[in-house]
């Protein structure tokens, strides 16, 4: 999942160096529509929704435009139609128009982008840039907000150095920028482009181990009163919320759901703890990600006690799924210290003496070090617990979480 936007170059260069095209009668090329099924065929490859991977589009050549903002097509047959319907507009190359047009209008939380969710951008263009402003301090503002950008050099005639400037690190070819001698080879690029770009280093991780887990999750007010974006009269959900279920789902995602294989139950925890549900609910990943994805914030005090308790009572049971020959794991996420600090550290003897071994993350500076420590078995940070600067970062934690909770006994 991704939030991707193709930075398009639309200058006069693109089709002037197509024998075939007739400036005077013609408002499209060959080479256009090589770029054209270039950004089609990436698409074709992604899942496109509203909780999936989102697209937008700008194209530039004397000024930049945004075609495509990253909410406007939130399923796959109308992004490609809108692909399908992109004009040639010719004039130069304002490449850093460009980058400045989709770091504004693109990656923006009023337009769409989530910061919970990893921004890339596409750039394809047949040249160097000949607009005043230096394009490195724009493609450095892209880069300083997070984006991870890959460039897509096209003709013979291309300035490598130029194209690396486009690049995030580590700036190699066939890495993070790519070189076609014409348009009519571009195709031959993307798979080697769509690997790079779709690169999910949780992937290599083996999540085959059988464990019964339960994540507690914190769903206190808190959670979304620190986000900016949050209107508590009007809405039910809000980024920060988001980046926590999108975290849960990425878990999940990598790891074997059956009866005979891990089953996964739920607890969200604000005033009260709350069964979402236990260990035999969901036995179907599909289901399973999707009750996930469906998960309501609740808001209210921060009662983990209550949350831990709740896992004890009503998931970790026989009587609910869990396993007495399987391991039990439960994944703590919380934002905040416990409205009742002392009721704590008896509610997590209880989850430890049961044998449950248990990560916690810690979202935010404002968090409590102590605090996530001592809901996590043997704590050491970075392994059994965790501190996210903000929600944003959360996704930064999944792979080293993931190899400890995956990892088998004695490896």
């Amino acid at each position: 999942m991704v939030d991707l936007c193709f930075l398009v170059d639309a200058s006069a260069s693109v089709c002037d160096s197509d024998p075939t095209y007739n400036r005077a009668t013609d408002k499209t090329c060959n080479n256009w529509n090589s770029m054209i099924s270039f950004m089609r065929k990436t698409v074709e490859q992604l899942d496109i929704g509203e909780k999936l991977s989102r697209v937008g589009i700008v194209v530039f050549s004397t000024k930049a435009f945004r075609r495509l903002n990253l909410t406007r097509c939130m399923d796959k047959e109308s992004l490609l139609a809108a692909i399908d319907n992109l004009e040639y507009i010719r004039g130069s190359t304002n490449t850093s128009g460009g980058l400045d047009v989709m770091r504004t209008l693109v990656f923006n939380e009023s337009f769409g982008d989530r910061p919970y969710v990893q921004n890339v951008a596409l750039i394809l263009t047949d040249g160097k840039a000949t607009d005043s402003k230096p394009v490195q301090s724009a493609i450095d503002q892209v880069q300083a907000a997070g984006t991870r950008t890959f460039a897509i050099g096209i003709s013979k005639e291309i300035d490598e150095a130029s194209l690396k400037q486009l690049a995030s690190e580590p700036k190699k070819v066939n890495e993070t920028y790519f070189i076609a001698p014409d348009f009519g080879v571009l195709g031959q690029l993307f798979s080697t482009v769509q690997t790079q770009i779709c690169e999910d280093p949780s992937a290599k991780i083996d999540c085959s181990l059988v464990i019964d887990l339960c994540f507690i999750v914190d769903s206190s007010a808190s959670i979304c009163d620190s986000d900016p974006s949050y209107n508590r009269s009007t809405d039910a959900s809000c980024n920060n919320w988001d980046a926590i279920v999108n975290f849960v789902h990425r878990i999940v995602d990598r790891m074997n759901i059956g009866f005979n294989a891990t089953r996964v139950g739920m607890v969200v925890f604000a005033t009260k703890g709350y069964r979402r549900w236990n260990m035999i609910k969901f036995l179907d990943k599909a289901q399973l990600l999707s009750a996930i994805d469906r998960l309501e914030y609740i808001a209210g005090a921060t009662n983990t006690s209550g949350g831990l308790d709740t896992a004890m009572t009503l998931v970790y049971k026989e009587a609910y799924g869990d396993r007495p020959n399987v391991s039990n794991v439960a994944i703590v996420i919380t934002d905040g210290r416990a409205t009742n600090t002392t009721a704590v550290q008896p509610a997590i003897d209880r989850v430890h003496q049961a044998g449950v071994k248990t990560y916690a993350i810690g979202i935010t500076n404002e968090i409590d070090e102590d605090s996530v420590k001592q809901l996590a078995s043997d704590p050491i940070e970075n392994e059994t617990y965790f501190i996210a600067p903000d929600f944003a970062q959360l996704e930064e934690k999944l792979v080293t979480l993931l190899t400890g909770v995956c990892r088998k006994p004695n490896a």
